[in-house]
């Protein structure tokens, strides 16, 4: 696993991980093979169940956007990246942080490569067992008006997490957070998260 390599290449022992949105579905994972090398795990806007698994799967409108993504990903117009975009963004939305999420999807894949990818998430089937063995002090942290994953998600999720911390933040965004209010209000949660456990 790449995670595993990057944690032995840097020498991290008792490593806090940060998963966000479909990344916490990894660092859950990893945490819950390897509890001896994971301290504590800290889960953004994270679920237990993959697209398909989800009620309302839609396996056409699924197809579609891959078929989008293949056929427009890496163009210079950001009208075909925009479509998943909107997924995680308010219309109301700060224009350049819209414009600059859509300008990291394109640098950060090829088409092809970016298609795999949302493939590969969207057919996780049911991570409940994953989530329910993690060993380790966990906090899930979700947006109240998440677009892309429901707070419904986030409050289920911590629910079947043994002893997990739920933070829920008064906003409607997918992406980390950049509003310097919403961002003050993860980063207390997560230092009140760790250091209370380092007292105890």
């Amino acid at each position: 696993m790449d995670l595993e390599a990057v944690l032995t290449a840097v020498g991290a022992d008792n490593a806090i991980l940060l998963g966000i949105s479909e990344g916490g579905w990894t660092a859950a994972t990893y945490a819950a093979e390897h509890p001896e090398r994971i301290s504590r795990l800290v889960l953004y806007g994270a679920y237990r169940r993959g697209a398909q698994a989800r009620p309302g799967y839609d396996p056409e409108e699924d197809q579609a956007l891959i078929t989008l993504i293949r056929k427009g990903w890496g163009r210079d117009t950001p009208r075909f990246r925009q479509v998943f975009t909107s997924q995680f963004f308010r219309p109301d939305a700060d224009p350049k942080l819209i414009a600059h999420f859509n300008e990291i999807q394109r640098v950060s894949a090829d088409p092809e490569t970016a298609a795999h990818y949302l493939r590969s998430c969207h057919a996780r089937g049911d991570g409940t067992k994953i989530f329910r063995q993690l060993n380790v002090p966990t906090l899930v942290v979700h947006c109240q008006d998440d677009l892309a994953v429901s707070a419904d998600v986030g409050r289920l999720l911590a629910s079947i997490i043994p002893g997990a911390h739920l933070v829920l933040l008064p906003s409607g965004t997918h992406y980390f957070p950049t509003d310097r209010d919403i961002v003050t209000k993860v980063v207390a949660a997560i230092e009140r998260f760790v250091f209370q456990l380092q007292r105890n």
